[in-house]
């Protein structure tokens, strides 16, 4: 069985510049290649998955060689379409070719491997992208969740964050001051902002208790955002009951005319 080549794959920083090419394989016979992708994929999942988005840019990367190679090849899709039906897998005949690749490498849940799917779907339509430079592509557009929002027109989990981080940094420099505290030792010039994170803790009695503030910016940054998905969460609540007020009250109008 002859494996796809992997010689050329190293694991750079995501960010970096330009990250080392994917290595196309010369296999003529795409199946052996994806069951032998099936099997790194298990590696990867049980290894590298939590540290590194890299591995998954080049997994993504085969799969979208594998699906060019095997498209249009009646022999080819037959033989994978065996493979499938002897690891269980059952598709319609509408599914396209690159989710069951996808989902034969991947063995997902259905909403990770429609993103997936989607994104080398996305990138050979962009024609543009292709195997060689697929992962440097995932990577400049914000990766795979970024893609997948931007494609649905929705706000992705990092957009979605950075709102809530800017609502609540708003709202927190117009806020009025529950309660001022001086902490012996403590300097405005030890935060990196004007806000600072507190740890506290609640008492028996139901009293809060300040243990100490917190300068670190990712803590700061961590507990803005919070604030502001509570803020946003409110206001969101309050212009529903706005709106069905005014609601309420054109209909009372209506039958008072």
């Amino acid at each position: 069985m002859t494996n796809l080549n992997t010689t050329n794959y190293q694991s750079p920083d995501v960010n970096d510049a330009a990250p080392p090419a994917y290595a196309k394989s010369n296999s003529a016979f795409a199946l052996d290649n994806l069951i032998a992708l099936r099997n790194e994929h298990d590696a990867w999942f049980n290894g590298a998955y939590k540290a590194s988005n890299d591995e998954l840019y080049r997994l993504l990367a085969k799969c979208f060689d594998i699906y060019l190679r095997m498209t249009k090849q009646r022999s080819q899709i037959a033989a994978f379409a065996t493979e499938c039906a002897n690891r269980g897998y059952k598709f319609k005949n509408t599914t396209p070719l690159i989710y069951r690749i996808v989902k034969y490498v991947f063995a997902a849940d259905s909403k990770r491997l429609s993103r997936y799917a989607k994104v080398v779907a996305l990138a050979h339509a962009a024609k543009t992208v292709d195997p060689m430079n697929l992962h440097t592509w995932i990577a400049s557009q914000g990766g795979v969740e970024e893609i997948q929002a931007k494609s649905t027109g929705r706000a992705s989990k990092k957009q979605t964050l950075k709102a809530n981080k800017d609502t609540g940094t708003a709202a927190a420099q117009v806020a009025s001051a529950q309660q001022t505290y001086h902490v012996p030792g403590f300097s405005i010039n030890d935060a990196a902002s004007p806000f600072v994170a507190v740890l506290a803790r609640v008492n028996d009695a139901g009293v809060i208790e300040l243990i100490a503030p917190i300068a670190d910016a990712n803590a700061v940054e961590v507990v803005l955002t919070a604030y502001g998905a509570s803020v946003a969460a409110s206001n969101a609540a309050n212009a529903q009951v706005a709106t069905i007020n005014a609601q309420n009250a054109a209909i009372v109008a209506a039958l008072n005319s």
